[in-house]
């Protein structure tokens, strides 16, 4: 592996944002349907791109012999936040089958973790049989959640968004995407043979918001008027684009556990915006800002202490 980028820790916050912003609904009513959209294209790309850095990294562990201790670290992270909110949000008196097919299926946000600790696991099934199979295998997992979920669009079949939205057919395309530039990435020769130019990346970010921002409108106008497409085809051609410019861009070094942070803040946000929603405020504003910079903070001051980090590792 090559020198540290600091880019991709900052880009890590910048996308945990993304998701805060998204969750809690900020402008939704003053923006318009092309606003919707367009924030939606740009704001979902969260997601695979933080699969993506997951994927890029899982090189790493899987060569220090540490993926089963982080494989195990995500479930065991799921199910302990899944209980959390299941008291905060006090579902005790809904029907067990209901609660049981959250904790299975992925429990409101916290799906990312269960569907990251899939997709690895898939990773590494396929990786056995070398670079061009998982890669093969990532694309008709990919297809295959497109199909899915347009079967759904267009009410051929009743598909539940758990079943599209999930580790194999989701997440799992972006985590090969990540792990595959990693293996290439370690050769700093084959690297730059087959990086595309960045003009080349640009183009691909272009092109990729132009498709996502059609096909959402395509469902949109001729399908679903009340449903937003949940991801595109678009972010394929969006994401590794994005992921590859911030690898070479350069950063301020730093010392902040930013990684740590932006785990902190997806996995706590929601608490925030829920307190909200009970405390009926006028404005989701003040729960999102507190869902992002609260836990950041939480986080900074963990980590001053050995103790402290003890502690932050076993939450985050």
């Amino acid at each position: 592996m090559q020198a540290r980028s600091y880019s991709i820790d900052y880009m890590r916050l910048v996308l945990a944002a993304f998701v805060v912003f998204g969750h809690s609904g900020l402008g939704q009513q003053s923006i318009g349907l092309m606003g919707i959209i367009l924030a939606s294209s740009v704001l979902r790309t969260a997601v695979p791109l933080f699969c993506l850095i997951s994927g890029f990294f899982l090189l790493r562990s899987i060569e220090r012999g540490r993926f089963t201790g982080w494989v195990t670290r995500m479930f065991t992270l799921y199910t302990v936040w899944t209980f959390i909110y299941f008291f905060l949000m006090q579902l005790w008196d809904r029907p067990l089958q209901q609660t049981l097919y959250e904790l299975f299926m992925g429990f409101r946000h916290l799906w990312f973790l269960l569907g990251l600790g899939q997709a690895a696991l898939m990773l590494m099934f396929f990786r056995r049989w070398g670079l061009r199979v998982l890669i093969w295998s990532a694309l008709a997992f990919g297809l295959a959640g497109l199909l899915l979920q347009y079967l759904r669009l267009t009410g051929l079949a009743p598909i539940p968004l758990e079943v599209f939205r999930s580790g194999p057919f989701d997440l799992y395309p972006f985590v090969v995407m990540g792990y595959v530039i990693a293996s290439v990435h370690r050769d700093p020769d084959l690297f730059c043979r087959l990086r595309p130019s960045n003009r080349v990346l640009w183009g691909m970010i272009l092109g990729g918001l132009v498709l996502a921002n059609l096909e959402q409108m395509f469902w949109l106008g001729l399908f679903r008027p009340d449903m937003l497409v949940e991801f595109t085809a678009g972010f394929w051609l969006i994401c590794p684009a994005v992921f590859l410019l911030a690898l070479d861009m350069k950063a301020p070094a730093h010392s902040l556990p930013m990684a740590m942070m932006a785990s902190a803040i997806y996995v706590l946000h929601m608490a925030f915006l829920h307190i909200g929603t009970q405390l009926q405020l006028d404005s989701p504003l003040l729960p999102a800002l507190a869902g992002f910079v609260v836990p950041a903070l939480c986080v900074h001051a963990l980590s001053v202490s050995q103790r402290g980090q003890r502690l932050m590792a076993q939450l985050f």
